[in-house]
């Protein structure tokens, strides 16, 4: 399945970083959208760990995408600076 973080604040000229890691077996792909759903990140090798970092230009709201692409329901944990 898929689950959305919305309006998660990262600060701009700071190098933001978000991140899911499964406490178990699995697949998972972390991306991050703008405000105004556009694409700033997405990890491109889907793993147990993934991994998003970028530089927004200014401060604001992002939503970030967790997509499970097993096919069983995982535990994650997710993290951003």
């Amino acid at each position: 399945g898929i689950v959305w973080y919305r309006k998660v604040a990262f600060e701009g000229t700071r190098y933001a970083e978000a991140f899911a890691e499964l406490s178990g077996d699995g697949r998972v792909i972390i991306s991050v959208w703008d405000d105004k759903g556009n694409l700033v990140c997405k990890d491109p090798n889907p793993s147990t760990y993934s991994y998003c970092g970028w530089n927004p230009s200014i401060t604001g709201r992002y939503d970030v995408k967790i997509e499970n692409l097993g096919s069983k329901p995982a535990r994650y944990r997710i993290s951003t600076n």
